[in-house]
């Protein structure tokens, strides 16, 4: 093999690490992409269950004052 060659397949082994470069930095990007909004949901979520737990509060409440007035009067 001369020196050459080896400067030529030397040449197709980086040009074949950068493409592969690129293409893992693109799939990272989408990575990134897809869990920021993966995030924003979650985020969206959390702020629906917390506005369904404020609304629900008082009838829990409700709930809870009446189930405790029932054990009082059945333990009578």
């Amino acid at each position: 093999m001369s020196i050459i060659d080896y400067f030529k397949d030397l040449k197709a082994i980086g040009s074949d690490l950068i493409s592969e470069t690129a293409e893992a930095k693109k799939h990272l990007d989408t990575v990134k992409f897809e869990l920021g909004y993966a995030q924003f949901v979650m985020d969206d979520i959390k702020k629906d269950i917390k506005e369904y737990q404020f609304q629900a509060q008082p009838r829990i409440d409700a709930i809870n004052t009446l189930s405790t007035k029932i054990q009082n009067e059945l333990s009578k």
